[in-house]
C-alpha cells in the first residue's frame, strides 16, 4: 500500500531540500550523475525525483494530512503525496454547526468540520466521527457555518422552517440575464 512519504536531505551547498511522494518502500538511491555523492529519493530502488534533484540523504518521513504542513515548515518541496494523501479544509470553526449541501440534500454536523474530496468520494471528519459520501464531483457539494448560506448565495427571509432561503447567485444571474435577453430581442 502507498503512502505519503517526505525525504528530507541537503543539497550540494548544504541547503535543506524536501521531496514528496507515495511509496510502499521508501529509500534513497545513489545518484550516477553526480558519482553516486548525492543521491534520489525512492521507492523500491526505483527514483522518484528528476535529474536535477542529488541530496545527501537525510530522513525519510512518513506523513499524514495532520503532520505534512509541521514537517514542511513553510518549504516548497518537489513532488507531491496527492494521489495517496487527503487534505482536508476546515470548515466553521468557533462555531455551532456545519451544513454540507449535496445535490440539495442537507447533512448537519456539529463544529468544526474537516472536509477532503477524492475519486469522487467526500471525505468528512469531526469531533464525534468519520463519514463518506459519494459525490459527483469535487464542485457538487457546498459548506455553509450556522444559518449562513453557502458561499456564492444569498439569504432571504421564508415564511417556512428554517424562517430563509439561500438562493444561488450565479444561477438566478444567469436567468435573469436570458430573461433580459429575450425582452431585448
Amino acid at each position: 500500500m502507498q503512502q505519503c512519504y517526505g525525504w528530507k536531505g541537503k543539497d550540494g551547498g548544504g541547503v535543506d531540500v524536501w521531496f514528496l511522494a507515495c511509496a510502499s518502500n521508501p529509500g534513497w538511491t545513489p545518484n550516477p550523475v553526480y558519482g553516486n555523492r548525492y543521491h534520489f529519493p525512492s521507492d523500491n530502488g526505483i527514483n522518484l525525483a528528476q535529474y536535477g534533484f542529488g541530496a545527501t540523504p537525510g530522513t525519510i518521513t512518513l506523513l499524514n494530512e495532520e503532520t505534512l504542513a509541521d514537517w514542511l515548515d513553510g518549504a516548497s518541496p518537489q513532488g507531491s503525496c496527492d494521489a495517496c494523501l487527503l487534505i482536508f479544509k476546515t470548515y466553521c470553526e468557533n462555531r455551532n454547526q456545519a451544513k454540507i449541501i449535496i445535490s440539495g440534500q442537507e447533512y448537519l454536523f456539529p463544529s468544526p468540520l474537516k472536509v477532503a474530496y477524492k475519486d469522487k468520494t467526500l471525505y468528512i471528519k469531526n469531533n464525534t466521527g468519520n463519514m463518506t459520501i459519494g459525490v459527483p464531483d469535487g464542485n457538487s457539494f457546498q459548506v455553509s457555518c450556522d444559518e449562513d448560506c453557502p458561499e456564492g448565495s444569498h439569504k432571504c427571509t421564508h415564511n417556512k422552517y428554517p424562517g430563509y432561503c439561500c438562493v444561488p447567485c450565479k444561477e438566478i444571474g444567469d436567468r435573469l440575464k436570458n430573461l433580459a435577453n429575450k425582452v431585448g430581442r
